[in-house]
């Protein structure tokens, strides 16, 4: 997992009120304004993706870690 990832409830906040300003700068909005929300829009929404990524990851890794633990626990007991 890379260090570098911020947590995924702040980065869906953020993604959140991202979209509520590009909503609120209405459909008939042209230029720089509109231009950076929907990009801090989509760049959010790729930091999200990856974010997620890296914790399912990582919550696999725990997971398979747990089990090898547990056979392993449950084979000693066997003998």
């Amino acid at each position: 997992m890379e260090h570098d990832l911020r947590p995924v409830n702040v980065i869906r906040a953020e993604l959140a009120r991202a979209k509520d300003q590009l909503a609120g700068l209405g459909c008939d909005s042209v230029g720089a304004a509109l231009d950076f929300a929907r990009h801090r829009v989509m760049c959010l929404a790729e930091e999200l993706r990856a974010s997620e990524d890296a914790a399912q990851g990582l919550a696999e890794t725990v997971a398979l870690k747990w089990i090898h633990r547990y056979a392993g626990m449950q084979a000693a007991r066997v003998w």
